[in-house]
């Protein structure tokens, strides 16, 4: 394996190359990989086999070792710099238009403004629309669906009758109990019996 196949596979993982080199040149890493790769040679049988791992801690060993040669720059320094650049910017001194200048950025304005086509917030109703909707204000929405006095009469005969021919646990049906049917005609006139009919 030759220095620059091995300098490859260790730098193929690119997370790990951003974190070793960050406070190092790029000349500096690579001295320091070389380095590496000539001390993996003094045995090179054991160095075929080595992982590629090993040999990236044996790196990150060394470097951090030496002294950065990065200057290290906090974030807010950076930050600092943008902000006084941005107001260096601000500071210049305004001078307006004149002349053709100003007619020519006057009149660019003009033909933008005449290109956008007016539009009311609310659109007009018409005579007929206003007919067809019955009045000013739209239709409103049908009434949401309403169970019927029969159809909620039938829900509940159905639930006493699973309350009365079921048990709640395990919801087998009790011995000896009558068919719905049935239960249905006692529940009917037990239900008129209360009514007074």
């Amino acid at each position: 394996m030759n220095f620059e196949s091995f300098y490859q596979s260790l730098t193929s993982d690119e997370i790990w190359y951003e974190a070793a080199s960050k406070n190092h040149k790029p000349e500096t890493f690579k001295k320091v990989a070389e380095q590496v790769y000539t001390l993996g040679l003094a045995d090179r049988e054991a160095f075929a086999v080595v992982p590629i791992r090993e040999h990236r801690t044996h790196l990150t060993n060394k470097l951090n070792k030496i002294p950065p040669d990065k200057p290290k720059v906090n974030w807010w320094e950076i930050e600092q710099k943008k902000k006084e650049a941005e107001q260096k910017e601000q500071e210049k001194e305004w001078v307006p238009l004149t002349g053709e200048a100003r007619a020519k950025k006057l009149q660019e304005w003009l033909d933008k403004v005449k290109a956008v086509e007016m539009q009311s917030a609310v659109p007009r109703v018409t005579h007929k629309e206003a007919i067809e909707e019955g009045g000013w204000l739209p239709k409103k929405d049908s009434p949401y669906p309403v169970t019927s006095k029969e159809e909620a009469y039938a829900k509940d005969r159905h639930l006493a009758y699973i309350i009365y021919a079921y048990e709640p646990r395990t919801a087998e049906k009790r011995p000896g109990v009558v068919s719905e049917e049935e239960f249905n005609l006692s529940y009917d006139i037990e239900f008129l019996n209360k009514e007074g009919r």
